[in-house]
């Protein structure tokens, strides 16, 4: 099994069970794979013998973006999970490849990114990114924070901050001299914040 990896024999396969290492390949797991001939009255050329390897694909955890999570497997997470500095490897022919682990995503499945409270996915990406035959995933969405156009002042007043503000965030509205915060017929001086003078 591997990432970009995973194995299971297809014909006439020998591997060690789990838990178990083949002893002649200097501590590494292996595979020795036989043709599916040779036994009595069914000779095999060893020059046109073949057999087959399925190779089962999968893609390391997705890191999640920041200011998000990564929901995979019914679980949730941030950041990229801890795995070993280096992968187990081990050799198809002439490919590498990266011995899957625990947390691991077969090809052609999705897992979904969510963001914060106050932000929101942006970009080209999907916000289900997709583990690709090859063992890596597109690249998915980012998410970036909400944000409000600037408030327009009043006549006869100010807002600060007069700029864009963040979701969550406030401004605050000054009268300039000679004039008084007025909250609408709708609301008692209880109801209403305090004034605030100027600042200028």
């Amino acid at each position: 099994r591997g990432a970009g990896a995973g194995w299971k024999p297809v014909w006439a396969a020998w591997h060690g069970p789990e838990g178990w290492e083949d002893g002649a390949a200097e501590g590494q797991a292996a595979v020795r794979i036989g043709a599916p001939c040779g036994g009595p009255g069914y000779p095999c050329p060893l020059a046109t013998a073949r057999a087959r390897l399925h190779v089962e694909v999968y893609c390391p955890p997705y890191p999640a973006p920041a200011h998000g999570a990564v929901w995979s497997a019914g679980r949730q997470y941030r950041g990229r999970p801890a795995e070993p500095k280096a992968r187990a490897r081990f050799r198809v022919g002439d490919v590498d490849v990266p011995v899957a682990l625990p947390g691991d995503v077969p090809a052609g499945q999705t897992v979904r990114i969510e963001c914060d409270r106050g932000y929101r996915l942006s970009g080209p990406g999907p916000a289900q990114p997709r583990c690709g035959p090859d063992g890596t995933f597109e690249a998915g969405a980012t998410c970036e924070p909400v944000t409000c156009s600037a408030y327009r002042p009043p006549a006869h007043g100010v807002v600060v901050p007069a700029g864009p503000v963040r979701a969550g965030e406030a401004v605050a509205i000054y009268c300039d001299a000679g004039y008084f915060p007025y909250f609408g017929p709708g609301e008692t001086a209880l109801d209403a914040p305090p004034q605030r003078s100027s600042p200028w």
